[in-house]
């Protein structure tokens, strides 16, 4: 009987170490939250860069964020045919271990424009967005392009958590580029990838909430009168994208 009650004891101390152990690991000292936005694209031939925004918070009061928006110009001498291959990719993921005290959010966007060199004019456009937020608002956009843009593969793929503790996103577009002018012109072509991760506790008051306007990062794709020619048109894209989530 008294072995029994010695370890009976020995079983309750560790029984209570064990639910004090599960209790400090949600507790708001120990929280914990993670973000990251990876932006890449090659066009063949022709350029390939990526982007990573990555964040990590702990503790029970913390807000960081990092952003990146590398931008990249081409110039193409005139010519009466251009075409290329491209690959374009999103990887954006989300993790918090107190949703009721923690948030997390993360974007991403990559994205290209040809332009008529000398008449400024925009010709053709391509891009994909995605945005994760453990408050909700999820979603990852479909390839946005004009007609002469071909999509020939599509991998996507989403984990929309319902308990918001974990979420995910990816996408991979390959896809080519083709166009026959009826004269020779003077081609630029612009690239970008945009990244964006937060992390805050408390959640209140949150900036981690905030869908960002990417259109902001590819105001300045081009000179001159043609920067109010994309701002307008990403900000139709950016506005569509919203509505369609």
């Amino acid at each position: 009987m008294k072995l029994q009650s010695v370890l009976t004891q020995k079983l309750l101390l560790l029984l209570t170490a064990i639910v004090a152990g599960s209790t400090m690991a949600i507790s708001p000292a120990e929280a914990a939250s993670f973000a990251r936005a990876r932006a890449a694209l090659d066009i063949q031939g022709l350029l390939s860069d990526s982007t990573e925004s990555t964040v990590k918070g702990d503790s029970d009061r913390y807000f960081t964020t990092a952003q990146a928006n590398p931008i990249t110009t081409l110039s193409i001498t005139p010519t009466t045919d251009f075409t290329f291959d491209f690959t374009a990719s999103l990887n954006l993921q989300t993790l918090v271990d107190n949703p009721d005290l923690e948030n997390a959010s993360t974007a991403g966007e990559v994205a290209f424009s040809l332009f008529d060199t000398n008449s400024r004019q925009i010709l053709d456009t391509f891009s994909i967005f995605g945005f994760l937020n453990t408050l909700g608002a999820d979603f990852l956009s479909s390839p946005d392009s004009s007609g002469f843009v071909q999509i020939t593969s599509l991998d996507r793929k989403t984990d929309f958590s319902p308990t918001q503790n974990s979420e995910s996103a990816s996408t991979i577009v390959r896809g080519f580029y083709s166009r026959r002018f009826e004269k020779a012109v003077a081609l630029t072509l612009v690239a970008g990838e945009f990244s964006r991760a937060c992390a805050q506790a408390p959640k209140a008051p949150n900036p981690c909430v905030q869908v960002p306007e990417s259109s902001n990062t590819f105001a300045l794709l081009f000179l001159g009168s043609s920067v109010g020619v994309v701002a307008r048109f990403r900000r139709r894209s950016v506005k569509k994208r919203l509505i369609e989530a």
